[in-house]
């Protein structure tokens, strides 16, 4: 059910909202900032493919702290999981913005894998895509250090934000402190020391949300990253 911060939409994705646009009296439904799409552990009734918007996928850990799995947006899908395995939902969903989303129900699910053998096969690469993501963050979570980590999720929300090949260097950061926090399994006072660190050390500057990226080689190789654009580069 999950996609990582490091993922954006996909073609797999796109291709998605194409066979979706094929079905009849599909709903359109809109969700305010900080409302609860679904709970953790409820049946699952409908999946949902974001048109505008970000979600993000918590979990309730036994000590009763709020993990953040994964962060949603535009042309994504959310909420199959429990319809493809008849389980109850293994994590809430919260709108972080204003959503607006199509809901898929159960019956339209399966008629789309039945009828559909293509639709049926980006389903399985978007699970397999997210399986690799999940696995990546794990190796992330266990192995880097929090610098590199933060690293890694800034160039993350630079690509998706700007898109491959774009030469934009500056970006809003799409979660709070604390969201980032919960994401990177750390505190939020050591989020805000790193990114103090990192703009200390040249790498980036931030003002009211938005980042410029300084030294995107510098940010690559600290993250452990392929070096995206090749040269020390100044933002405006």
């Amino acid at each position: 059910m999950q996609r990582t911060l490091s993922e954006g939409p996909s073609r797999e994705s796109i291709s998605i909202a194409d066979h979706f646009s094929r079905l009849p009296l599909l709903i359109k439904r809109q969700y305010h900032k900080d409302q609860f799409i679904f709970l953790e552990g409820e049946p699952g009734d409908s999946c949902f493919f974001i048109l505008s918007g970000r979600v993000k996928v918590v979990h309730q850990s036994f000590d009763g702290k709020e993990v953040t799995l994964a962060i949603l947006g535009k042309n994504e899908l959310f909420g199959e999981m429990a319809l493809l395995d008849g389980k109850a939902r293994c994590a809430s969903v919260v709108a972080l913005t204003p959503i607006e989303a199509m809901a898929l129900s159960d019956f339209h699910l399966r008629w789309l894998i039945e009828k559909e053998p293509s639709f049926s096969q980006l389903i399985l690469a978007m699970s397999l895509e997210r399986l690799r993501s999940t696995n990546t963050a794990c190796e992330h979570l266990a192995l880097s250090t929090v610098k590199e980590r933060l690293g890694h999720m800034l160039l993350s929300w630079h690509s998706r934000e700007a898109g491959h090949g774009i030469k934009t260097l500056s970006f809003r950061l799409p979660l709070t402190h604390q969201e980032i926090a919960s994401v990177m399994g750390t505190s939020r006072e050591t989020v805000t020391r790193t990114l103090k660190d990192l703009q200390d050390e040249g790498l980036l500057s931030i003002e009211k949300g938005l980042v410029t990226i300084r030294d995107m080689a510098g940010l690559a190789r600290l993250a452990g990253m392929p070096q995206a654009a090749g040269e020390h580069v100044r933002g405006n």
